[in-house]
């Protein structure tokens, strides 16, 4: 498996203003508007990612991994935290996936000019790619036959 795709974790805080429930018109509501967030993200998966593809490890891909927001029934969620990792190929960075996400805030604000929120990078690990034909791929194939073992190239 001379490719592995790297990820970077991603946090993003949704702000929002608590409200009682009967006061919509001062209330913000943060879990909505991660909402729309997520489904920006979900077009940008789903459209953008699938136009990128490495020939031994597929297409990138991004997923909301976890999601946390509310203060009770009856009141307008100052906050949501939504976590996301973000699946990476060879040719692709941090940068370019912060940049995703930012451009992604940036699209629901425009629908949304009262959206606001935070993106933090909690952690990476870059795509790591050698190419099949290396000498080093070739010898750990030549190894794996001399043990009786079959091989194949794979991502």
């Amino acid at each position: 498996m001379p490719a592995h795709r790297g990820f970077a974790w991603i946090e993003v805080n949704v702000h929002g203003r608590a409200a009682h429930g009967s006061r919509w018109d001062i209330g913000v509501d943060a879990i909505r508007h991660a909402g729309l967030l997520l489904a920006e993200l979900d077009r940008v998966d789903a459209e953008e990612l699938s136009r990128h593809v490495h020939p031994l490890l597929g297409r990138p891909s991004l997923h909301a991994a976890f999601i946390e927001g509310g203060l009770g029934l009856s009141t307008y969620p100052d906050r949501c935290t939504v976590r996301i990792e973000r699946r990476t190929i060879p040719g692709e960075g941090v940068d370019d996936v912060r940049r995703e996400i930012d451009q992604a805030c940036d699209r629901v604000r425009s629908r949304r000019p009262e959206f606001r929120a935070d993106v933090e990078v909690l952690f990476t690990q870059p795509p790591s790619d050698v190419e099949p034909g290396s000498p080093i791929v070739r010898a750990l194939g030549e190894a794996l036959r001399a043990h009786g073992m079959s091989t194949t190239v794979a991502g």
